[in-house]
């Protein structure tokens, strides 16, 4: 039992590394150039809806909102 709780943190553990990675690269400044170069609205959000990441075009849209904290803080949206 032990064995198994311990494989398995031990693979949520590889599974946080790699998500933390992706963010890493997408939040990167070439990948940033590369959004921001898109005429669609982008966002980058996280696992808890917290959005990491909004491109000029996107800015453009909500520009009455903040661009950093939770999904329903940037769109401007109340939670129900």
């Amino acid at each position: 039992m032990r064995a198994t709780q311990g494989r398995v943190q031990a693979e949520r553990s590889v599974l946080n590394k790699q998500s933390d990675l992706v963010s890493f690269m997408i939040l990167s400044k070439t990948y940033k150039k590369i959004l921001d170069a898109l005429p669609e609205g982008v966002f980058v959000f996280d696992e808890k809806l917290r959005v990491k990441f909004t491109n000029a075009a996107f800015q453009h849209s909500f520009a009455s909102g903040t661009m950093k904290g939770t999904l329903s803080q940037v769109l401007a949206c109340p939670q129900e």
